[in-house]
């Protein structure tokens, strides 16, 4: 994630637990009413149920492994990988809800 990129605001799994793991830069996210920051090594949980947001404050890149859990949700990446290379740059948020 570059610098100031808002990963994916503020939403909601019904189905998934979500965990993210920092490689390296500083990776903020909102779960719920806490916001926390996060380093090389640490893991953020955002549980299903609990609304979440996460994004890059800067002023470095920053690269996450993320997990969700159960598997099937890969169809989302796939899906939305697709629409920026149609849209050849960041994806409309609208058509990103819809996925």
């Amino acid at each position: 994630m570059a610098p100031g990129i808002l990963g994916f605001p503020i939403h909601t799994h019904s189905r998934e637990d979500e965990l993210s793991y920092v490689v390296y830069g500083t990776v903020q996210a909102q779960v719920g009413e806490q916001v926390i920051t996060a380093g090389p090594r640490d893991v953020i949980w955002k549980p299903r149920g609990v609304p979440h947001a996460f994004w890059n404050p800067g002023p470095k890149r920053a690269l996450i492994l993320e997990l969700i859990i159960p598997g099937g949700f890969e169809r989302y990446f796939r899906e939305l990988t697709a629409l920026a290379q149609e849209s050849n740059g960041p994806p409309d948020r609208s058509r990103m809800f819809d996925l």
